[in-house]
């Protein structure tokens, strides 16, 4: 007898939820205990918005979500780290198509930032020195900032990241992240990452069976200009192809000969790497856009559709992918 997994399950409550009920799922989420096991406040924004909730705690940390109806996204203390992400109506099986379950697509708003001595996602929220900490989520317009200052013994970044999933493409998610490096005159070289892949999922079992991580990566394809790239997957079950297409943004203060930019082609965790040398006190803004589409959209989801859309418009230079708050480019990508 074919069974399912039960729709309380993690995994399935990403697509369970109406868009309509975040502002109050956010309010329960974030209601979580600091480390001192004092209860961290639920703030609204300056402005007196409703819509807009803020913490300033981030140990322990209790994930919200992000989505459009077609793709989802957990976020991360940093706003930065690779986390669970989805597309709706993605399913995959277990033990010879016997165990349905909702499927996991490879993260795809993860970023990540080389100070010169640590990569930022590798340090834990216990350990870190976070001062200035602050996560916004805007549930009118769907939008989650988080900004703080990484203090990494002598090295001083300030950091800051948007993530939103477009309302005007349902298959693009973007993330925004912004340096501003402080020791040193010349600071360098510092590295900024665009991965897919590569976060870890928390186990789940349903009935004695263990859910796996993401769908694997099967192929990456570098774009002929070096500012993104493709990965193909498939659900293990190898019925649906998901495909998505990463471009990267540079700041317009970085000049292009000045960059160094190379593709780690790792199945387990391919990304874009841009390696540069920075100015103490410049900011640095990069644009991380993700097309996604998977073979229950489109018959060739490689080539047609929304994903040829995205990654021809993303070429094109800065287009304009907005949720109600302006240009969302952020850069140059040739």
């Amino acid at each position: 007898m074919r069974k399912r997994f039960s729709s309380l399950q993690p995994r399935t409550a990403v697509l369970a939820g109406l868009l309509s009920c975040v502002a109050i799922a956010t309010a329960l989420v974030w209601a979580h205990m600091d480390l001192q096991g004092q209860v961290a406040k639920v703030q609204t924004a300056a402005s007196g918005d409703s819509f807009e909730f803020s913490t300033s705690a981030f140990a322990p940390y209790n994930p919200t979500l992000l989505g459009n109806g077609y793709l989802f996204d957990a976020s991360s203390w940093e706003g930065t780290n690779s986390s669970e992400a989805s597309l709706a109506g993605l399913y995959d099986h277990l033990e010879q198509k016997t165990y349905t379950y909702q499927a996991l697509i490879p993260s795809w708003s993860g970023v990540d930032y080389w100070n010169g001595s640590h990569w930022l996602n590798e340090i834990s929220a216990e350990s870190v020195q976070a001062g200035s900490y602050r996560q916004n989520l805007d549930t009118r317009n769907g939008i989650l900032s988080t900004r703080y200052d990484w203090q990494d013994a002598s090295h001083s970044t300030h950091v800051e990241v948007e993530e939103f999933v477009s309302r005007e493409n349902l298959h693009l998610g973007v993330t925004h992240i912004q340096v501003t490096p402080d020791f040193g005159v010349e600071v360098g070289p510092i590295t900024v990452s665009f991965p897919l892949g590569g976060g870890e999922t928390p186990a789940f079992e349903w009935e004695g069976a263990k859910l796996p991580g993401a769908i694997p990566i099967l192929k990456v394809e570098a774009d002929p200009d070096h500012r993104g790239f493709l990965a193909i997957s498939k659900t293990r079950d190898e019925s649906t192809q998901v495909a998505e297409a990463v471009r990267v943004a540079l700041p317009p203060n970085l000049p292009a000969q000045e960059a160094q930019v190379g593709l780690s082609q790792g199945l387990q965790r391919p990304a874009l790497n841009v390696k540069f040398i920075a100015l103490r006190g410049q900011t640095y803004k990069f644009t991380k856009f993700v097309g996604v589409i998977s073979s229950l959209d489109s018959k060739s989801p490689v080539e047609e559709g929304p994903l040829r859309k995205h990654r021809r418009r993303a070429t094109s230079g800065c287009s304009k992918h907005t949720n109600k708050h302006g240009s969302e480019c952020g850069g140059r990508t040739s």
